[in-house]
């Protein structure tokens, strides 16, 4: 993986005509680097790190973000590697996000990647989303 993955991304985002401020830029690329570094250990995504991998990964959910409102309560079932939740997550600061994921493995990259990128107002969670409790229409935020 290049160096400077921020470069990369604001590129990528640049070709699209998207412009990010500094800690947006900061929170995509910490994902980016923590996805690829835990994707050696365990399978979080198939993409191999390139331009495909940055327009799956980033730019659709950051393009996917101007359409949403600046705030709103978010659940991503099934969170995986976390795309597109915490991208969209860093691009809109008012959104509180859930991140239902039942693979206790996954969990942990999930809490990591939203510690590495400065998230606050995300939840994840370990478990079925039938067993989440409180039901995801009562975010307790």
């Amino acid at each position: 993986m290049s160096a400077d993955v921020s470069v990369r991304i604001a590129e990528r985002l640049g070709q699209h005509g998207v412009v990010v401020v500094a800690s947006e830029l900061e929170a995509l690329s910490a994902y980016y680097t923590v996805l690829y570094k835990w994707n050696a250990r365990m399978n979080l995504t198939a993409l191999r790190d390139g331009a495909d991998a940055l327009d799956r990964l980033i730019v659709e959910p950051v393009l996917a973000s101007r359409l949403m409102p600046e705030s709103a309560q978010h659940l991503d079932v099934g969170s995986g590697g976390g795309s597109p939740a915490l991208p969209l997550r860093a691009m809109r600061a008012g959104f509180r996000s859930c991140l239902v994921e039942s693979r206790t493995r996954k969990v942990a990259f999930l809490r990591e990647a939203a510690r590495c990128m400065g998230l606050g107002h995300v939840r994840v969670e370990a478990c079925r989303v039938e067993d989440l409790q409180p039901p995801p229409t009562l975010f307790p935020w």
